[in-house]
């Protein structure tokens, strides 16, 4: 089960989410963005979940969704969108920590996400 694709897919099809970051400024693990604002994401743990007849049936996830602006406040409504992206995912968000980057004076918004999917679906 390719979860980095569902998960980019889900990200980049949020419309509402590509207007306010100006584009398709979605990257897995890091980023060679120079433009602001933008997404990093990357998961922690991925795990075989439930078994049928010896077969894995799920998937557990939990991930990370970075989000870097330089603007105090721009970080929000994007925190917004892909919280109701990872919500139809079916994804719950477990942390949400404000960060500020000293060497880069960038704002850097975490939030971290568990959840289950099932193969198939």
């Amino acid at each position: 089960m390719d979860v980095q694709a569902i998960v980019y897919g889900a990200l980049r099809n949020n419309d509402a989410l590509l207007t306010l970051l100006g584009g398709d400024r979605i990257e897995y693990l890091k980023s060679e963005q120079n433009d602001f604002p933008y997404i990093t994401y990357f998961f922690m743990n991925q795990t075989e979940g439930d078994y049928l007849d010896d077969e894995a049936v799920s998937e557990e996830v939990s991930m990370q969704v970075s989000i870097w602006v330089k603007n105090k406040g721009d970080e929000q409504p994007i925190a917004v969108e892909v919280d109701r992206t990872m919500k139809v995912l079916g994804l719950k968000r477990t942390l949400a920590m404000d960060l500020f980057e000293d060497d880069t004076q960038v704002i850097h918004k975490l939030l971290r996400y568990k959840g289950i999917f099932l193969k198939g679906e």
